[in-house]
């Protein structure tokens, strides 16, 4: 058991402030006030998406994901409304008959069912809740896109990018699509295995909900050129082509979120002072005395059970009959758990492990949590 004494100070100062450990959206990160004061002395929620000063923020936010997150030069940067939005983005602009994907949860459930939606030709391998995939998974022949969900964000599941670059090894001529949605800026991915990735900012970054972030390589932009030029509709204002024709411009089709584009540079060059080497280890420990606690406790245990599985972002817990009462418990202390998600939602608590979330912050959830005695 976990209890950390030396830092009770500390501690009690934290309580003074509700924790948000929702999955999503969640804690904001501890500048995200200030850059939104700022943000408006200068202006900036009335800048023209046209205007030089909004194209110096997006190059400057581009170049300080590339950093962060390793993105190489020859992948495009793209802003939209949501992750959820980037579901059609892809299968609209990559897929013309094809696509296929890797189910273990809601999100990626979703994923499959916006490309059948879309009338296409989907198929899917699929696993319970709470497990994950093996390495000798197989791909249908003619599969254009690989839909991978690398954290699903309703059980807690996590596949290791080696997992997902020897799925590029093994299928080369599909495009290699991550929704890394509930994970980034944790995961490093390796690019040259992967072709698109994206994520949403009210997650692993700590900001307002409202802004996706879509990364993709120029066989993407391709694709998406060669589906247009057969007569296929890859979209309008938001198809690909149209994103990069902005996009080299630093600009966007249309008034994008410039306050949460200005708040995600100002938050990414955050990360970037702390040091991702840093937020990596951090996370790391964070997720390994939660996931010690639950292992531990009488009351309540890890729902995914193979280690190999198990996320270090959105670690879900198995509360059964006790899930209100622990959920009171941790609120009385100013900590706000995740619900479950879906049917699970009265049996399971979810608890997002990213950036904005701090050791101390941690230390105390997995102490109060130790406090809570079955009725």
């Amino acid at each position: 058991m976990y209890f950390f004494r030396k830092r009770r100070l500390v501690l009690q100062t934290l309580m003074k402030h509700h924790v948000t450990f929702s999955p999503g959206p969640s804690q904001l990160y501890f500048t995200v006030a200030d850059h939104a004061r700022q943000a408006f002395r200068e202006g900036v929620p009335s800048l023209s998406h046209r205007s030089g000063n909004f194209q110096s923020i997006v190059r400057e936010t581009k170049a300080g994901l590339r950093q962060l997150l390793g993105i190489p030069s020859d992948f495009h940067i793209f802003f939209t409304g949501s992750a959820t939005e980037i579901f059609e983005r892809t299968i609209e602009n990559l897929v013309a008959e094809r696509s296929h994907h890797l189910v273990n949860g809601a999100f990626s459930k979703r994923f499959y069912d916006t490309a059948v939606q879309l009338k296409k030709n989907a198929t899917m391998s699929e696993v319970p809740y709470g497990k994950g995939f093996e390495s000798d998974l197989s791909i249908p022949g003619e599969t254009e896109v690989i839909a991978i969900t690398q954290n699903e964000t309703s059980t807690g599941v996590q596949l290791d990018p080696r997992f997902i670059a020897a799925l590029k090894e093994n299928n080369p001529d599909a495009l290699v699509v991550v929704d890394a949605v509930s994970s980034l800026p944790y995961p490093k991915f390796n690019f040259e295995r992967i072709d698109a990735v994206f994520f949403s900012v009210q997650k692993g970054f700590g900001l307002p909900a409202g802004l996706g972030i879509w990364i993709v390589n120029e066989k993407c932009i391709e694709k998406s050129e060669s589906l247009l030029s057969r007569g296929y509709s890859v979209g309008s204002f938001h198809s690909l082509p149209s994103l990069k024709a902005n996009g080299t411009k630093d600009q966007t089709p249309e008034t994008p979120n410039v306050l949460g584009i200005y708040l995600l540079n100002q938050v990414t060059q955050d990360l970037l002072r702390r040091g991702i080497d840093v937020i990596r280890r951090e996370t790391d420990y964070k997720a390994v005395i939660l996931y010690e606690c639950l292992r531990q406790h009488k009351a309540m245990g890890p729902f995914v059970e193979d280690p190999r599985f198990q996320s270090r972002t959105v670690i879900v817990a198995n509360t059964g009959q006790h899930t209100a009462s622990i959920a009171q418990h941790l609120r009385k202390h100013g900590l706000d758990p995740g619900e479950g998600y879906g049917s699970f939602k009265n049996s399971q608590l979810r608890f997002g492990n990213f950036p904005a979330h701090s050791k101390e912050q941690y230390e105390m959830l997995v102490d109060i949590l130790n406090t809570f005695e079955r009725p």
